[in-house]
């Protein structure tokens, strides 16, 4: 009888084992595929039309990209000084270098709307051509900005306009920028900075987790 028991309770523990073994093997294939989704969003997005850059490795030290666009933006004032400007300016959309200059980007568009704020705190003046005459309500919330042309002004008042270039290399995303006067096309500043991969990475991967919906971790 002692013997039965001891065989039974022996069997019920190596079901228990088998069993917990079974689930853990479960979880790690789960991760694994869950870490393999991820890496596939990852590289189709970023090996895509775009240069491969590693995931970010960020720390509290690191530089955000709007570190970056300030110093560009202080390059340019400093340019500036020279010939200073008392008439209004307007920021385009930088493109990639071998585009066909009609293609925009989240990264195009971030570095020209950062470059908006931070002249405006040099006290370069800048004139929003994106701005409407009148705020569009709807349900999803109420607009003042438009970026279709039959709702905004045929004219502008900029006399000078800044705009520029993205290049793609090993090392990052080369910005090249330059403030043109309008009527002569005169350049009247340049700058230039270099955008390390992996903090154009931190703020492509956001765009990547708004489109897909997958978590990309660092």
């Amino acid at each position: 009888m002692n013997k039965l028991a001891l065989t039974l309770a022996f069997a019920a523990l190596a079901g228990c084992a088998q069993q917990h073994g079974i689930a853990n093997a479960d979880e790690t294939a789960l991760k694994s595929t869950e870490a393999s989704q991820r890496l596939h969003v990852d590289n189709a997005f970023f090996q895509g039309e775009r240069t491969y850059y590693p995931q970010p490795q960020l720390n509290a030290q690191s530089k955000t990209i709007n570190a970056y666009i300030q110093e560009l933006a202080q390059e340019l004032a400093a340019n500036l000084e020279q010939t200073p400007i008392t008439t209004a300016l307007a920021v385009t959309t930088f493109t990639y270098v071998d585009s066909d200059l009609n293609q925009g980007s989240l990264l195009g568009n971030h570095v020209a709307e950062s470059l908006m704020h931070e002249l405006h705190q040099l006290r370069v003046p800048v004139i929003d051509f994106k701005l409407t005459r009148h705020i569009r309500v709807t349900p999803e919330g109420d607009f003042a900005l438009s970026r279709d042309y039959l709702e905004l002004e045929s004219a502008t008042a900029a006399q000078y306009l800044l705009t520029g270039t993205l290049t793609d290399s090993s090392d990052g995303v080369l910005v090249n920028a330059r403030i043109v006067a309008v009527q002569s096309r005169t350049l009247v500043a340049s700058g230039q900075i270099l955008l390390p991969g992996s903090t154009v990475m931190a703020l492509q991967s956001r765009q990547v987790e708004e489109e897909t919906g997958i978590l990309l971790k660092n």
